[in-house]
């Protein structure tokens, strides 16, 4: 394990030099004066809202969360925007930010290894006399959205997958394209759990209280749509995203355009399928 680690350190070093020289072969970097795209807002965002949590690991003397967002949240965000951004280049300024936040985040736990990863950034004098970041407050209409776009990333990827493998027939051809219908808003009988499950939300403790449950198979109107079990399942469902996502995983509508977010990542999302055999995504409103 710890040669494992020693040797992932090692290999973060080198990307973080060869790229921001200009030399990396995994990840080019975007020409001056070229235009941004969203998912450089959003990198920027994730690395602003990891910052923020981390400090609050080490201030409540919880290292091992401060170690989970300092450098695995850290990785997976730089992991997704180096996808997202393959074709056109990463931002200078943003590898730049995440290779100087990186050392300062890690400071405490690897001081050695950040010492090298300031030097490479240029950073002046020693890492760990420098100032903590003070940028301002997380975007959270921005982490939503990044939110849903990476978790459709991943259930298209996984449903793109799987296609055929319950099937006890021979198996059809490959999916070469994908198909998005996206609805403006939740059917009647969507409205009333959710209006039922947010009345009956602790946002403290971000639970649900247990009697809810039981009130949907009583409920007059929601027994006129005869959905079922489904009306369980939903409403089990978005009881545990609000566990993470607190009162807004009951919200009628999103908190961004879901139409613009699709349409501004067709790339990030072609890229990520395209290893899939995807050619093509359609969308319709």
């Amino acid at each position: 394990v710890a040669d494992r680690t020693i040797l992932a350190l090692t290999t973060e070093m080198e990307w973080l030099s060869s790229t921001l020289s200009g030399s990396g072969k995994d990840t080019k970097l975007r020409a001056k004066g070229a235009p941004k795209v969203w998912l450089d807002a959003w990198f920027e965002n994730e690395m602003i809202r990891l910052l923020h949590l981390t400090a609050e690991g080490y201030r409540t003397i919880r290292f091992r969360e401060a170690l989970k967002t300092a450098f695995y949240g850290m990785q997976d965000a730089r992991d997704k925007y180096r996808t997202g951004t393959a074709q056109i280049g990463a931002l200078q300024e943003l590898v730049q930010q995440w290779g100087e936040w990186q050392a300062l985040m890690m400071a405490p736990i690897t001081p050695h290894w950040c010492e090298e990863i300031w030097e490479i950034v240029g950073g002046k004098g020693c890492v760990v006399r420098a100032r903590w970041p003070t940028p301002r407050q997380e975007d959270p209409k921005i982490s939503a959205a990044g939110q849903y776009l990476f978790g459709l990333t991943h259930a298209l990827s996984t449903a793109v997958v799987n296609k055929d493998k319950k099937s006890k027939g021979p198996q059809g051809p490959k999916p070469n394209q994908v198909n998005l219908y996206l609805a403006s808003s939740f059917p009647r009988w969507k409205v009333l759990v959710l209006e039922l499950l947010l009345a009956h939300f602790d946002a403290a403790t971000k639970t649900v209280d247990e009697k809810v449950m039981p009130m949907f198979k009583s409920h007059a109107e929601l027994n006129s749509f005869n959905k079922g079990k489904q009306v369980a399942q939903f409403a089990a469902q978005m009881r545990d995203e609000a566990k993470e996502k607190g009162a807004s995983a009951f919200a009628l509508k999103m908190p961004f355009d879901e139409a613009a977010i699709i349409e501004e990542n067709r790339e990030y999302l072609g890229s990520t399928l395209g290893l899939l055999g995807i050619k093509a995504i359609h969308l319709y409103t």
